[in-house]
């Protein structure tokens, strides 16, 4: 009896102390009034999008679907993405088109609905500092 008692106190130290701590995947950070959802590369509804390795951090206001409610549609998203390649105002416009093309595609129920294509203008500017 001694020695099951043993065995099992060993276990148990030995996951408490080499178990690893699961890392939280986020860039963003909000309240409890906002939902999250962390979705990796690559994007089931956006595979033209050639991100291999990272993830989208999104957060939802919680009445985002109701359309009487103010938050109607308030979401927000950031993405981490590992990549050699330059990220350039043209290729952020380029994946953002790509995504919300891909996104209104899954989500439209109406399949006879013809959903037009996204225009995506992203304008440079300088940061003022006051």
């Amino acid at each position: 009896m001694k020695n099951k008692i043993f065995i099992i106190l060993g276990l148990l130290c030995a996951i408490l102390t080499f178990g690893q701590e699961k890392k939280q995947l986020g860039v963003l950070e909000s309240d409890t009034t906002w939902l999250k959802e962390i979705i990796k590369f690559p994007i089931n509804f956006a595979t033209e999008i050639k991100y291999t390795e990272g993830y989208e951090d999104l957060r939802f206001a919680k009445k985002w679907r109701a359309t009487e409610h103010e938050d109607f549609w308030s979401y927000m998203f950031a993405w981490h993405i590992k990549t050699n390649k330059k990220q350039t105002v043209e290729t952020l416009e380029t994946d953002i088109k790509l995504y919300y093309d891909g996104l209104m595609g899954a989500v439209n129920k109406k399949k006879a609905y013809h959903i037009p294509e996204t225009t995506v203008l992203f304008i440079k500017t300088k940061i003022i500092r006051i």
